[in-house]
């Protein structure tokens, strides 16, 4: 599973996109090829979707599956996918993958997805939420625990390439 990858995006670009409003909508079929582009350039080979993988997240009404444009009509900058699942502790709200381009990257929009997944998660029933995250990305792990994440356990050799992956969770009264 994938999780958001942070790097510095420096300049007066990011200026300027720090202003635009950001629309977060629905995927759609027509987003698979920007989305698919954002996973490679995102992901190693190894973490990444497929486009077939994706194609078929898309597909399935279960999923909830949103993208990120700067505006309506431009390209898409960043998408999330959550699902719901079912435990003994209830309805929890899986965040499965969240990626946004290297480009646009410390804007906060990482962040608005998530917050607006965790959002319907709830609304369709979620109680509680979890998620994966490489143990080496710390700028995610520390952008989750502001959210009112918490650690519960390693998973070890998660990923593709060997690395571990932290689960962690949160409540849904904190979202």
């Amino acid at each position: 599973m994938n999780l958001l990858q942070n790097d510095k995006n420096e300049g007066a670009e990011s200026a300027i996109k720090e202003e635009a409003t950001i629309i977060i909508r629905p995927y759609t079929q027509k987003d698979l090829p920007s989305i698919y582009e954002i996973e490679k350039n995102c992901f190693s080979e190894s973490e990444r979707y497929t486009r077939q993988h994706l194609e078929m997240l898309g597909d399935f009404k279960r999923y909830f599956f949103l993208v990120a444009q700067e505006n309506e009509g431009s390209s898409i900058i960043g998408y999330c996918i959550g699902v719901l699942k079912s435990s003994r502790e209830g309805t929890v709200g899986h965040i499965i993958s969240v990626a946004v381009h290297p480009n646009n990257r410390r804007l906060g929009i990482g962040l608005e997805l998530i917050n607006e997944l965790i959002t319907q998660l709830k609304n369709a029933g979620a109680t509680s939420f979890r998620l994966e995250v490489k143990m080496t990305n710390k700028a995610a792990r520390e952008m989750y625990r502001k959210l009112g994440f918490n650690y519960v356990h390693i998973l070890r050799n998660y990923y593709g390439d060997g690395k571990d992956a932290i689960v962690m969770k949160m409540m849904g009264n904190n979202g």
